[in-house]
C-alpha cells in the first residue's frame, strides 16, 4: 500500500495541464490542495493532521479515510471496528473496493475466517480472494457444494494463486481429485507452455494418461528432440494433437529445422490427410512468419479450412512477399466473403487486379476502401491518386444532457479523483456512473471527459460507444509547449510526436506498460538514460522522472530521431523499431527493395503490424487537423530494404 501511495504522491507533484483544466473554482482548488497534502502524509506514514472542514466536506474525502484505514490495518486494537464500520457505510460503492480487498487479505493472513466470510463479496473478489474464501469455508464448515466449487477452481486455469493449495490438498485428502481433473489441468499447463507443471500433475495420473502427458510435455519443452525421437521410434504412442502442437512450436522457433523434419515425420507417423495437412499448415505458417520463400509452396500443398483466418491470410501475405501475384490473386479470390470484404483484403484484391492490368476492377475496389477510415483507406486513396481527406462526424453538443451528467454523484467523484491524479479510482467511478446512463448521455460523457483533459477516458468512452470519427474530440493536441520544444530539438514534425504520443500512452502522462515503459512516449529507463547520455543531457534518476511530460517528450523525440537517422529517414522502419526494437526489425528487412505496404503486411508480430498501421492513420489525422488539407502519405511509404 505504501508504495502505491508514494507513487501517487509523486505524480501529484507534476504540473499537469489536465489537472489545471479540471479546476473550477477557489473552493475546489483549496479542497484538492488539502486532499493532496493529507494523501502525501498517508503515503509517507506520517501522523495525520486534523482535517479542516473544507476537506471533510470534500466529495472524495471517503477515499482519504479509506487510504488511512488501509495504512493502519495492522496497527491499533480498534482497527477492525473502524474498517467494518466504513465498509458497512460504503458497501457496494467504488470507494470500498480497494480497502475491502486489503482488509480481506489481512483477515486471511490472520486466519480470522468468520470475519472474512462476513465481509467477503463474491462479485468483487479476484482469484486470490476466491481461493481464500474456499479455505475459509473449509475451516468453518464444508457445505454440500464446496467440493464441486474447489474442483471448478482447480480446472479454471493452468496456474492458481498459492492461496488455493490448502483447498486443493483437501480435495486430495477427500479422494475428490479425479483423473479427469488432473488431465484437464495438465492440458491447460501444456497450452500455457508450462511443461514442468504438466509433468508434476502427471505423477498422480493413471499410467496411460500420465504417459500421454509426458510425451506432450517433451514436445513442449524440447520439440526438435522429441520429434526426432518419434521419427526414430515410429511405433511409440503419441496423440496427434500433441504431435501437431510440438511441430508448431518448432516451426515458430526454427522453421528450417521443421522443414527438414517434416518429410521424415510424415513418412514415419502420418497415415491420414488431416494430420498431414495440420503439420503442413504449422510448417507453412512458421515459414511465412520468418518470410521464407518455401512458405508459398507449402501453403499451395493443402487447402486451409474456411474458418482458418490465420492460414488464409498468411498464405496471401507469403505470396505477396515472394512476388507471386498469380497465387496471391487466386488465394484472395478464394477467401470466404466475410473475410474478403474486410478493408485489408479488399485493398489487396485491388492491388492484385492492378498488377494484372485490370485497372477498372482495381479502381472500383480501391474506391470501396477509400470511402472508409483507417490505414487501408489511406493506401487505397493513394492508389487512385486522391490525397486522403478524413470524413469527420461531429458529435452532437447537448449541454443540458451534459449538465445532468455533471449532477451524478459518480461523475462528480470521478472528476475530482482525476483532478488529484487518482485515475484508476476515477475510472471505476466513471464506469459505474455511465453504466446506468442512457446512450445519449454516454455520448455526451465523451465531451465531458475531453473538456476536463481526461483524454484517455474520452477516447475509451468513445470506443465503447462506437464513435471513432469525431476527430476534434478524439485527436487533441495537449502539452503543446513541451511537444513543440521536443519536436524542434529532434528536428521532427509536431504531428509525428502527437501520433506516437496518442498511440503509445493515449495522452496519459502516468502510463506504465507491462514491459516497464513509462510516460507519454513509453520509454524504458535504460533506453531513456542511454539517449540522455548520447545527447549530453542529465539522465533520469529513476522511472518516476519519466512521468515529467517535458523530459519524456524530449527523450522520446530524440530516440525517434536516432532511429530515423539509423534507418535512412524511413519512417515506417523507424516506427516499427520504436515499437519492437531494432534487432527484431533488422530480421524483418528484405534483401531487395520491397513496396512498403507489402513489407508492413508481412510483419510477423501482430502487435507491431497493427501499431504501424494505426500510426500511419494517426499521422494522417493529425496532419489533416493541423493543415486542413487532404493527406498524401506516399512520401512516407517509400520502398523498404536492408541497408
Amino acid at each position: 500500500m505504501k508504495q502505491v501511495l508514494l507513487r501517487a504522491v509523486q505524480v501529484l507533484a507534476l504540473a499537469l495541464p489536465a489537472l489545471a483544466a479540471a479546476a473550477t473554482g477557489g473552493d475546489d482548488r483549496a479542497a484538492r490542495a488539502a486532499f493532496r497534502a493529507a494523501w502525501q502524509r498517508v503515503a509517507q506514514g506520517l501522523a495525520d493532521h486534523p482535517d479542516p472542514p473544507l476537506l471533510r466536506r470534500y466529495v472524495i474525502y471517503p477515499y482519504l479515510r479509506a487510504a488511512r484505514l488501509q495504512r493502519d490495518l495492522t496497527a491499533g486494537d480498534d482497527i477492525d471496528a473502524r474498517v467494518e464500520a466504513f465498509l458497512a457505510a460504503h458497501d457496494g460503492q467504488p470507494v470500498s473496493l480497494q480497502l475491502r480487498r486489503a482488509w480481506l487479505l489481512e483477515l486471511a493472513r490472520r486466519e480470522d475466517w468468520p470475519r472474512f466470510v462476513s465481509d467477503y463479496r463474491a462479485d468483487e473478489a479476484d482469484a486470490q480472494l476466491q481461493c481464500d474464501e474456499l479455505v475459509a469455508r473449509l475451516v468453518l464448515a464444508p457445505d454440500a457444494g464446496l467440493t464441486e466449487r474447489i474442483q471448478r477452481r482447480f480446472v479454471a486455469a493452468a496456474h492458481s494463486p498459492q492461496a488455493c493449495e490448502p483447498a486443493f490438498d483437501w480435495l486430495r485428502q477427500q479422494h475428490a481429485m479425479t483423473a479427469d481433473m488432473l488431465l484437464a489441468r495438465s492440458r491447460l499447463a501444456l497450452d500455457a507452455g508450462d511443461a514442468g507443471l504438466a509433468l508434476r500433475l502427471a505423477d498422480a495420473l493413471p499410467a496411460a494418461a500420465a504417459a500421454s502427458i509426458r510425451e506432450h510435455a517433451a514436445l513442449v519443452a524440447q520439440p526438435q528432440r522429441a520429434l526426432q525421437r518419434f521419427i526414430d521410434q515410429p511405433r511409440s504412442a503419441v496423440d496427434d494433437a500433441a504431435l501437431i502442437d510440438g511441430f508448431m512450436r518448432l516451426a515458430r522457433r526454427d522453421p528450417r529445422s521443421a522443414e527438414r523434419l517434416y518429410p521424415q515425420l510424415v513418412a514415419a507417423r502420418v497415415q491420414d490427410a488431416a494430420l498431414r495437412d495440420s503439420l503442413l499448415r504449422a510448417l507453412a505458417l512458421g515459414e511465412a512468419w520468418s518470410r521464407l520463400p518455401q512458405a508459398v509452396a507449402h501453403f499451395a500443398a493443402f487447402e486451409p479450412k474456411a474458418d482458418d483466418d490465420s492460414a488464409l491470410g498468411w498464405r496471401v501475405r507469403a505470396a505477396l512477399w515472394n512476388g507471386d501475384w498469380r497465387l496471391a490473386r487466386r488465394w484472395l479470390a478464394a477467401l470466404p466473403q466475410t473475410l474478403a470484404d474486410r478493408p485489408a483484403w479488399t485493398y489487396w484484391r485491388g492491388r492484385a487486379a492492378g498488377h494484372f492490368g485490370d485497372a477498372a476492377a482495381a479502381r472500383a475496389l480501391y474506391r470501396r476502401v477509400a470511402g472508409a477510415d483507417g490505414y487501408y483507406a489511406l493506401l487505397a486513396a493513394d492508389r487512385i491518386g486522391r490525397p486522403y481527406r478524413p470524413q469527420p462526424q461531429p458529435l452532437a453538443d447537448r449541454p443540458a444532457l451534459r449538465a445532468r451528467l455533471l449532477g451524478l454523484a459518480g461523475v462528480i467523484r470521478a472528476r475530482e479523483l482525476f483532478a488529484v491524479a487518482l485515475e484508476p479510482q476515477a475510472s471505476v467511478e466513471w464506469r459505474r456512473a455511465l453504466a446506468h446512463a442512457g446512450a445519449d448521455a454516454r455520448l455526451q460523457a465523451i465531451r465531458l471527459a475531453r473538456r476536463w483533459g481526461w483524454y484517455q477516458q474520452a477516447i475509451a468512452t468513445a470506443a465503447q460507444q462506437g464513435v471513432f470519427d469525431a476527430y476534434a474530440l478524439l485527436y487533441p493536441c495537449p502539452y503543446a509547449d513541451a511537444v513543440a520544444a521536443a519536436a524542434r530539438a529532434a528536428g521532427l514534425p509536431r504531428q509525428w510526436l502527437y501520433a506516437v504520443l496518442r498511440q503509445e500512452s493515449l495522452y496519459d502522462v502516468r502510463a506504465v506498460s507491462a514491459a516497464g515503459a513509462y510516460g507519454l512516449l513509453q520509454l524504458q529507463l535504460p533506453t531513456a538514460r542511454a539517449v540522455a547520455h548520447r545527447h549530453h543531457l542529465p539522465p533520469p534518476d529513476d522511472a518516476e522522472a519519466l512521468f515529467d511530460p517535458r523530459r519524456n517528450l524530449l527523450l522520446g523525440a530524440l530516440r525517434l530521431r536516432e532511429l530515423l537517422d539509423h534507418d535512412q529517414d524511413r519512417l515506417v522502419v523507424a516506427l516499427a523499431a520504436y515499437n519492437a526494437g531494432r534487432s527484431a526489425v533488422v530480421r524483418w528487412l528484405p534483401a531487395q527493395p520491397m513496396d512498403a505496404d507489402i513489407w508492413i503486411e508481412n510483419i510477423p508480430y501482430n502487435e507491431t503490424r497493427g501499431y504501424l498501421q494505426r500510426m500511419l492513420w494517426h499521422l494522417a489525422i493529425f496532419g489533416w487537423r493541423s493543415s486542413g488539407k487532404p493527406q498524401d502519405l506516399a512520401a512516407l511509404l517509400t520502398p523498404v530494404a536492408a541497408h
